[in-house]
């Protein structure tokens, strides 16, 4: 039996970016801002002055991960779903967005925290993620948009815990929303466990 490809976005689904990023906005511009008050994807809401350039320039920092850090359960439920032992038969591909430094900065710290057999796919700022091929794989992203706009069999909205304008779910969208990574665990053992009812292999 082929292994089921997993397609997992990075920012604010592996690692605590935006949590980050709004530490640093807060330094620079003396706010105090929480996680709660963040409800646009580029900060606009509560830095209305703040350029794009700006916000991309932040996600450069060479040691931007390394200070972001991972979200809770998720390079553990990777590793573990993705640690190939002739019984796991997920394959992990971490699809993500950024621009060539942002990538570059990505790669290395994916090479130094995730230890299964992962494939990075990193897509240039200016695309979207409609332009790789996805059929018969499991989704995983924090963006509603980069979902629906996909060929992936089953998607999955990571909001932890938060109520954004891009987590939204629309009426009658077939996507599991979950707010951690126990719960992706959870419907990655019931996916296995169940694989041809849901997904051609």
């Amino acid at each position: 039996m082929d292994r089921i490809n997993v397609v997992v976005d990075m920012d604010d689904t592996i690692t605590n970016s935006s949590q980050y990023v709004l530490k640093l906005l807060n330094e620079r511009y003396e706010s105090a801002y929480l996680d709660t008050d963040i409800y646009r994807y580029d900060f606009t809401d509560i830095f209305p002055d703040m350029k794009m350039e700006e916000l991309i320039s932040l996600f450069e920092y060479e040691d931007f991960y390394d200070r972001c850090g991972a979200i809770k359960d998720a390079i553990e439920t990777i590793n573990k779903h993705s640690l190939y032992d002739g019984d796991n038969f997920f394959k992990f591909h971490i699809c993500t967005i950024g621009t060539q430094q942002n990538l570059l900065n990505k790669y290395n710290w994916i090479m130094n925290h995730i230890f299964g057999d992962i494939n990075i796919i990193g897509v240039l700022d200016g695309n979207n993620k409609d332009k790789v091929n996805m059929k018969n794989s499991i989704q995983i992203d924090d963006k509603y948009d980069y979902l629906v706009r996909t060929n992936s069999k089953i998607k999955i909205l990571l909001t932890n815990g938060y109520d954004r304008e891009y987590n939204k779910v629309r009426p009658n969208d077939e996507i599991y929303v979950v707010d951690n990574w126990k719960q992706i665990d959870e419907i990655l053992y019931f996916c296995k466990n169940n694989a041809e009812e849901f997904i051609n292999i």
